[in-house]
């Protein structure tokens, strides 16, 4: 027999709901009619409400008498909406207990709870005046709007405070929060005083800029105010929080005064002052007029005068570099070096930013200043020669050469160059020639001595020593006795070591002369015998040669009597 199984549902009481049994499935409540259904004997409710959160039971008939059943109570959650916060239009008024502000949070379930933040600490229910008030609704659909009210005494300091609610709910999987949008708290008080400060620039004031001051109450709302420029017609009046002057001038300088009235309590007038400096700095003027034509040698004095709203530092500046602290230039016996462009640079101590210059030119007039490649120049008949001539002055010079050949000029500004190639002639060696430079204030010399080069050739031969380098040799019959004089002609190192090897050898050629006549040496291919002997008749004969080689060969010879044969091959031979 198959059993009864049927779903109740505690409603005012308990109420059927669907039964399944031998008759088949039968639903009764009619309204969960349309949304309930049985599966494998599981209850499923599609589309669930708020309404549907009760108890249900199912019970299972076996017999009339044999019924057993088991309870479960169904929780329906539902996450509210993002809260609202509201505050008044107006400010509130200080020291006076009022609404603050309102926070809503609507269709939650169950009802979530509202906390408040100032500043983004919390606001404690009944704690420094502070009062908080809910208000619960049920909507038609079950879900739950509720309304947090903040009543609370503001001060002075609470205006422009930041108010903001938090919303907490719990559903299934934990418990959550949201925040409102932050909203600033406005509070109204009077105004006592009244500010008026330089709003831009942040700085010093310079002619040429924007300038803005601005008038402040320390009340809220602000007063009405007015602003205008003191010891005026009251044409600068503005009648607005702000006065903005643009491109401001020197004459923009001096008081402004600025005068807010306030009506929120009765009748309250506050002013204030400022003084405005507008710093300005003119271009500087010369003593003189550029460009300054100054005589060579003459004494320079020129002045550079400026115009500002406070100490300024003069520098005067050439080629980009300081060159003299201060108003007054002075030069003495002023030279070419003198003569260029220079910038009288100018800016203002207390406000360094705002500077100005002026250039002035100053040339140096008189007669050339002349110099040369150089002044001692060795040269050789027949080359080809250049040589370089500079004139400094003003008016640029003329340079003429005392001599022809090929001419090259260049002008740079006061300076003037001269290059002139010609061949030297045999007339030219040993003399000089001259490079004049010349304009109005008169002209200068400079000249060039020419020296012949020195060099080794057939007529200009130095004799440096004559030697006599001797030697003993014993050939045939014939007695030679040769000596040779080199003559040598240089300069430089050359000469330095041909005399030393010359000295060399006639050091040695006399120690080995000596020393032969002394006896202390015997000479001979076979024989050890001395090659002179007492009493034999000895003598010297020199032949100068000046077209020998280079090498130098002395013969001496003892007696010409004829020697006995083993004697005949005994010499000695002494060469370089």
């Amino acid at each position: 027999m198959k059993h009864a199984q049927t779903y109740h549902v505690e409603k005012n009481g308990v109420q059927k709901i669907i039964t399944i049994g031998p008759h088949g499935t039968v639903k009764e409540d009619s309204e969960l009619k349309e949304r309930v259904n049985l599966e494998n004997v599981t209850l499923i409710i599609s589309g669930v409400r708020v309404q549907d959160e009760r108890t249900y039971i199912c019970q299972v008939e076996k017999s009339s008498v044999d019924i057993t059943e088991s309870k479960v109570h169904l929780r329906v959650y539902k996450a509210p909406e993002f809260p609202e916060i509201k505050l008044p239009t107006a400010g509130l008024p200080v020291n006076e207990k009022a609404e603050v502000a309102t926070c809503e949070s609507k269709n939650g379930f169950p009802a979530p709870n509202i906390a408040w933040y100032k500043n983004g600490f919390p606001l404690q229910r009944d704690h420094d005046g502070v009062e908080v008030s809910y208000q619960h609704t049920q909507e038609s659909s079950g879900l739950f709007t509720v309304m947090s009210i903040l009543n609370m005494q503001v001060v002075q300091s609470d205006n422009d405070a930041v108010l903001y609610c938090e919303v907490s709910y719990h559903v299934p999987g934990g418990d959550f929060m949201m925040e409102s949008k932050k909203e600033n708290l406005t509070v109204y008080y009077p105004n006592t005083k009244v500010t008026l400060y330089k709003e831009k620039p942040s700085g010093s004031v310079k002619e040429g800029d924007t300038v803005e001051l601005r008038c402040v109450g320390d009340g809220n709302p602000q007063p009405e105010i007015t602003i205008s420029k003191k010891d005026t017609d009251g044409s600068s009046l503005v009648e607005q929080p702000s006065l903005i002057l643009e491109n401001v001038q020197r004459g923009a300088s001096g008081g402004y005064v600025c005068t807010g009235i306030d009506y929120s309590d009765g009748y309250h007038e506050a002013s204030a002052e400022i003084e405005l400096h507008v710093h300005y700095l003119d271009p500087p003027i010369f003593s003189e007029k550029s460009p300054l034509l100054v005589n060579l040698g003459d004494h320079l004095s020129v002045s550079c005068e400026v115009n500002g709203s406070s100490k300024a530092e003069i520098v005067w500046q050439k080629n980009g570099k300081d060159y003299f602290h201060g108003t007054l230039l002075n030069l003495d016996e002023v030279g070419y070096d003198i003569s260029g462009n220079y910038t009288c640079f100018v800016h203002l101590i207390d406000v360094p930013e705002l500077n100005v210059t002026n250039n002035l030119e100053i040339v140096v007039a008189g007669k050339p200043d002349v110099s040369v490649s150089s002044k001692v120049l060795s040269v050789k008949e027949n080359e080809l020669v250049t040589v370089t001539c500079t004139a400094i002055g003003y008016p640029a010079a003329d340079i003429t050469w005392s001599i022809n050949g090929s001419v090259d000029g260049n002008i740079d500004e006061l300076e003037v160059t001269s290059e002139l190639t010609f061949r030297v002639t045999q007339d030219l060696v040993n003399t000089s020639i001259s490079c004049v430079a010349t304009n109005l204030y008169g002209s200068s010399e400079e000249e060039i001595q020419l020296e012949q080069s020195a060099e080794m050739t057939d007529s200009t031969v130095i004799p440096v020593i004559d030697l006599v380098t001797t030697a003993v040799a014993v050939s045939g019959s014939e007695e030679n006795v040769i000596q040779e004089t080199t003559r040598a002609g240089s300069h430089g190192v050359i000469i330095v070591v041909v005399i030393v090897c010359i000295l060399l050898l006639a050091i040695l050629g006399a120690v080995l002369y000596f020393l032969y006549k002394k006896g202390r040496i015997s000479c001979g291919r076979s024989g050890k015998q001395d090659i002179t002997k007492p009493g034999e008749k000895e003598h010297i004969v020199v032949e100068m040669k000046p077209d020998s080689p280079a090498e130098e060969s002395v013969l001496l010879p003892g007696s010409q009597e004829k020697k006995p044969p083993g004697d005949q091959e005994k010499y000695m031979d002494i060469r370089n």
